[in-house]
């Protein structure tokens, strides 16, 4: 009889701040701490290892605040990093990084690039940010599943943002000789075959209101059943009625994400934003909430 091995979870993206969306919020880490607390209490109750695929934060140095945070209310967990994870998406410079002090102070077993890690009822080999699913070399040496761990944008269609390239769809990723793969990047969760996409498991734009967080139990004959959590409890800012003010709005959600990126240091990061603004030809609409949320 088949039983659970595992618990997969993808894109925490734990911030110091809440996202625009949920802005209205009035406890953001009581926000978070609340949907941790779901992971951990169906961890606990299955008795299984959690597995997350990547961007366990928003930013890859994030305040000792939110650190100190993720080393309270994280379960211990199996880990890629995505590339929120990365200074500057560079997988070399993981050492740098807020996911690498959760790494040294023991809440999460990196799994490095490359690698393969055995657990309960599964051999998991993983494929962070930037790098491709390879086909299994010397194929399976023991009777356990064995299980792509990726964090990679890979869609289904209905289940991907506007313009995503053919590269990333599901046909386009060698799972070949893997009983499962599980995904993360894609904030939309799916399930496709032997592929389990996570999505997201907190909320944070606009066009993700009507969307169901899940985390997948991992069975020990490589099927995956979603568990829905609760939001019941999330706060949204209002939508606005007049569908271009949404189209803005969502607009102003993806600058602030790209502007995240920034390197501070590089430049004076206000005259940077203005003209990151300016060369990407913002609409006033977009340049003005983009510059209020940066005290302009």
């Amino acid at each position: 009889m088949s039983e659970p091995i595992a618990l997969c979870v993808s894109d925490i993206h734990l911030s110091h701040t809440p996202p625009v969306a949920r802005s209205v919020e009035s406890n953001w880490y009581g926000v978070m701490r609340r949907v941790l607390k779901q992971v951990k209490g169906l961890s606990y109750e299955l008795d299984v290892p959690v597995i997350c695929a990547g961007d366990i934060f928003d930013r890859w140095n994030s305040l000792p605040e939110l650190i100190n945070f993720a080393l309270q209310e994280l379960p211990e967990m199996y880990a890629v990093p995505g590339q929120h994870d990365l200074p500057n998406h560079s997988y070399e410079q993981i050492k740098r990084s807020a996911y690498w002090t959760l790494v040294e102070a023991g809440k999460v077993f990196d799994l490095k690039a490359g690698t393969c890690r055995a657990i309960r009822g599964a051999q998991l080999l993983s494929f962070p940010f930037g790098f491709l699913v390879t086909t299994l070399r010397d194929g399976k040496h023991t009777d356990e599943i064995y299980m792509a761990v990726v964090h990679g944008y890979c869609w289904v269609e209905g289940k991907q943002h506007f313009g995503a390239g053919m590269s990333g769809h599901v046909s386009g990723w060698n799972t070949e000789g893997y009983d499962l793969a599980i995904f993360g990047d894609n904030h939309c969760g799916f399930q496709h075959g032997k592929i389990f996409n996570c999505g997201t498991l907190m909320r944070r734009k606009i066009d993700e209101i009507n969307y169901r967080p899940q985390v997948g139990i991992v069975m020990s004959d490589g099927m995956v059943e979603p568990r829905y959590l609760d939001t019941s409890e999330d706060v949204f800012i209002e939508v606005p009625e007049h569908g271009s003010q949404k189209v803005e709005l969502i607009r102003a959600e993806k600058f602030l994400a790209e502007l995240r990126t920034l390197d501070p240091d590089s430049l004076d990061f206000k005259d940077a934003v203005r003209f990151y603004l300016a060369s990407h030809s913002a609409s006033k609409e977009v340049a003005e909430i983009v510059l209020s949320a940066i005290g302009e």
